[in-house]
């Protein structure tokens, strides 16, 4: 019961501690970006985030772009964050619109194919969010996309394919915006004897 009430003690903020803080750093924060603009220096996240601007700002940018990709295929999309989420959107939308919010665009039918497992994502320190993941796929759906599950394992023994869905049926339970449930998976056709991969 003590450690409960020492995290619920944790969870309560004091804002007027918090606003001295960032008055405090928010000169040096200010400095820092100063000196790594002066020179040319741009974190990852920076040069995403003026990506989606350019993007977003630019409509006759955006415009040109859209028209030099006719698919964009996306792996491992669980990993992304939610500004590469954006770009991609706006890379997506039909020629000639200009949304200035993702969730307002009307994307083009087909463009955009994603393939991700949200049971994977392993990039949370790097801002990948299931809940962004799950807002993305429900706007493709919602524009005529469709959700394909892999069923079909091709590469473990039935015996390996049991143990493993009975384990994950039991740690993969569904919460909305936090993890999805399981899907367990059945054997593919097993390999000829004799076939070699090499």
């Amino acid at each position: 019961k003590r450690a409960i009430q020492a995290a619920h003690r944790l969870l309560q903020v004091n804002e007027t501690v918090v606003r001295k803080v960032i008055d405090l750093l928010e000169p040096f924060a200010g400095q820092v970006r100063q000196v790594f603009s002066d020179k040319g220096w741009i974190r990852f996240d920076g040069l995403l985030i003026r990506v989606r601007d350019l993007l977003r700002d630019h409509p006759l940018v955006r415009e040109q772009l859209k028209g030099l990709y006719q698919a964009i295929m996306v792996d491992e999309f669980q990993d992304t964050d939610p500004i590469q989420y954006e770009i991609l959107l706006y890379l997506g939308e039909w020629p000639g619109e200009h949304g200035r919010f993702w969730r307002d665009m009307r994307l083009v039918p087909g463009k955009l194919f994603i393939v991700g497992d949200p049971k994977q994502s392993i990039y949370a320190f790097r801002r990948a969010d299931i809940e962004a993941f799950d807002q993305v796929v429900n706007k493709l759906t919602q524009e005529g996309g469709m959700v394909c599950t892999l069923l079909t394992n091709f590469r473990s023994d039935g015996a390996i394919l049991e143990t493993v869905n009975a384990v994950f049926d039991r740690l993969f339970i569904s919460q909305a915006n936090v993890q999805p449930a399981n899907v367990s998976l059945a054997v593919g056709r097993i390999r000829e004897a004799g076939f070699s991969s090499t």
